[in-house]
């Protein structure tokens, strides 16, 4: 009689609490026990794919669900600062935890990353702090640290990484041995940089934490997010090897559509360079996935086809979920896209490429190339070996190697490094036309000195002898 008179009473408080603040007392409700306060709470659950997701209390705050305290019909409001302190990431901690990260990646400097992308600095563009920043990680309880497992970088769209919503593709992560991690407050309204930046500190900070495979380094991410994935997939495909991006894409030409071919979308950054550009064309993985009722669909599905496709990208997959909007997928169509990402890893005979046996058989075959004196396309595959297994010992003797090519053979290794740096030369000298026709003449100057003293061996060098002399003449003039 007890029992029965105390869950009457509480269901009459939780009809009381939901009635005041407009919540309806339906399936969509939760009864748990405050972190903070450690008493009975009301939480609305959040909606995915229409469906009520239940959500562990302990791992969000106050400001991000609807959380009432019973009997008292009124918010908790939790003490101390909205993202609460957090400890430093330690190595070998697995299930689902939020941390901090120390080092910052040397990919991820502002000047490098606006260089790979095209962008004109401007006073706009300041740079992040990485201890303002929070990341939250789950490392699937079978991780022993003896089997690497890959990683996967989601940015959300939200200030919140949200991965609770997406709990039901934790079975996933474990099956096929993914690391997840994301950072907090990098959501749409964020820079754009300061996203690109915090995704490439991730994979910086855990490969130093946690055994990780050096070819299943993923980025992926919805809606803005997504369009940010795409972005680092690309450009930045020496650092991920491959690239998810959910109901939101972006490309480096114009792309056009599918359904209007009057109409497209703009490219929003430049062709990565091309030792990058090889890897991401012939080496990474990509799947673009949509709803049947995404208002991005055609925008993805056009960049499949005239983007990805068009130019050649070997490994490049499209995925329409049927009936969804614009919103997550469930775990069923999340696991296909994983299965897509890991598909071009397996032989004919379905084993996984060794990275270190990969990287032996590109070495043999450079040495024979280089026995045969082609010792451009030896330099081309030894740049190739150097940037997808860095970690190897294979990858160290390839550095030798390149320094001893460029030594005994600098008009080819310049040829080479021209082709990969030739983009990067010539943004830098359009951008300095640029400042000097705005009359920003001492930052033109600068961009022009970085070029030549940077890139002498290059061509376009003697062109931006040419404007410093014209720089100069307009400084001379009183």
């Amino acid at each position: 009689m007890r029992y029965g008179r105390t869950v009457v009473g509480i269901a009459t408080i939780v009809l009381v609490a939901c009635r005041a603040f407009g919540a309806e007392p339906d399936k969509h409700l939760q009864i748990v026990r405050h972190p903070d306060t450690g008493k009975l709470v009301v939480i609305q659950m959040p909606i995915v794919n229409g469906k009520p997701v239940r959500v562990d209390v302990t791992k969000t705050t106050a400001s991000d669900l609807k959380i009432y305290e019973i009997g008292r019909g009124r918010p908790i409001r939790r003490k101390g600062p909205p993202y609460p302190s957090t400890r430093p990431a330690k190595s070998g901690r697995i299930g689902f935890f939020r941390t901090r990260f120390e080092q910052r990646s040397p990919h991820s400097n502002l000047d490098r990353m606006l260089r790979r992308l095209g962008w004109k600095k401007t006073k706009e563009h300041v740079d992040y702090k990485l201890d303002d920043f929070t990341f939250e990680v789950y490392v699937p309880p079978n991780y022993d640290g003896r089997k690497p497992y890959g990683i996967m970088v989601y940015i959300s769209p939200g200030p919140r990484p949200y991965f609770f919503a997406m709990m039901r593709a934790r079975g996933v992560y474990a099956k096929h041995s993914l690391i997840h991690v994301a950072a907090y407050n990098s959501g749409n309204k964020q820079k754009v940089w300061f996203r690109l930046g915090l995704a490439i500190d991730a994979v910086h900070n855990m490969k130093k934490l946690y055994s990780i495979d050096p070819m299943r380094v993923y980025v992926s991410g919805a809606s803005g997010g997504g369009r940010c994935a795409s972005m680092l997939g690309l450009s930045f495909a020496d650092t991920f090897d491959g690239a998810f991006p959910i109901v939101g894409c972006r490309f480096f030409t114009r792309i056009m559509s599918l359904e209007d071919p009057k109409k497209g979308w703009s490219a929003r950054f430049i062709r990565p360079v091309s030792a990058v550009y090889r890897k991401a064309r012939g080496k990474n993985r990509y799947v673009l996935l949509t709803g049947q009722h995404d208002f991005n669909r055609n925008e993805t599905e056009s960049t499949y086809v005239n983007g990805f496709k068009k130019l050649g990208f070997k490994h490049a997959t499209y995925m329409e979920v049927p009936g969804m909007g614009h919103s997550i997928p469930g775990a069923k169509f999340f696991e296909k896209g994983v299965i897509a990402l890991d598909a071009p890893l397996k032989s004919a005979t379905g084993a996984k490429i060794v990275p270190a046996v990969e990287a032996s058989r590109m070495m043999r075959e450079a040495q024979r190339l280089i026995k045969a004196s082609k010792h451009d396309t030896a330099y081309a595959k030894l740049s190739d070996l150097a940037t997808r297994f860095p970690g190897t010992a294979s990858a160290a003797k390839a550095r030798r190697m390149l320094a001893e090519i460029s030594r005994t053979h600098p008009k080819i290794a310049a040829a080479c490094r021209y082709d990969e740096d030739q983009p990067i030369v010539q943004s830098s000298i359009d951008l300095a036309r640029k400042e000097i026709a705005e009359g920003k003449i001492a930052r033109a100057r600068d961009s022009l000195v970085r070029v030549v003293l940077t890139y002498p061996d290059h061509i376009e060098s003697k062109e931006a002898m040419k404007l410093l002399e014209t720089v100069w003449s307009k400084q001379a003039k009183p």
